[in-house]
């Protein structure tokens, strides 16, 4: 018997134990007994219907959050909920949240609604607006997919913004900076090296993403677990 592939499994089931755990100790879950956990390596694939999209999301972070997970296939489905609002009654919930929401420059932001599916386009100076826009848009009842196609400003080249992001990751007490690459290219950086997790990754991306000159993040960071 292979003794690497038994070490596998039993890694992966307390993992599938931890994730389930945590599932349950979300308080913005309706029902996580009928949320489905399958763990393979290190990957968990969670399966099962979810009653609006903000669960989902709570759902996929609560697993990322687990240690032991390289990887999260989102393969939850929304369940229809008769008389939620859809078309224009759902546009009209979506301009008003925008509108309400603070921090989001909503006279920038152009949305468009078919049946529940909302698309977000404009022109943002900052990702941390773009991002609220998603969530808060995720949080309203009827709306079962957001399309994030809102852009960020061109700002003037910084020479020195690998520098800067370096130092940023370095100084993060939740980042281990030292396999972590920066390459800058214009406005657009990319993270390369490995990472101990799922939210170390994350943190890294977020820290990445507060430099004023940077457009774009492409995160190819590995989640490397450190067990041979």
């Amino acid at each position: 018997m292979n003794t690497r592939t038994v070490t596998q499994s039993e890694a992966d089931l307390k993992v599938r134990h931890d994730v389930q755990s945590e599932l349950g100790w979300q308080a913005g879950l309706d029902d996580p007994a009928h949320i489905g956990v399958a763990v393979d390596g290190g990957v968990v694939t969670l399966s099962g219907e979810v009653t609006s999209l903000s669960q989902r999301a709570v759902a996929v972070m609560a697993a990322q959050r687990v240690v032991g997970v390289v990887a999260v296939n989102d393969e939850l489905h929304l369940r229809s909920i008769l008389g939620e609002p859809e078309g224009l009654e759902l546009a009209k919930a979506v301009n008003d949240v925008l509108r309400w929401t603070s921090g989001i420059p909503a006279e920038r932001i152009h949305l468009e609604v078919q049946g529940h599916l909302v698309t977000l386009s404009g022109l943002v100076d900052w990702n941390y607006q773009r991002a609220a826009a998603a969530k808060a848009v995720r949080r309203i009842d009827g709306v079962h997919a957001v399309d994030n196609r809102i852009q960020l400003s061109g700002r003037p080249d910084a020479q020195d913004v690998e520098h800067r992001v370096r130092e940023a990751i370095i100084r993060n007490a939740a980042l281990d900076a030292r396999n972590i690459v920066v390459t800058a290219e214009g406005n657009e950086l990319t993270l390369t090296g490995t990472v101990r997790s799922w939210i170390e990754k994350h943190e890294a991306e977020l820290t990445a993403w507060s430099s004023p000159n940077v457009t774009q993040v492409h995160n190819r960071l590995v989640v490397h677990l450190g067990n041979g």
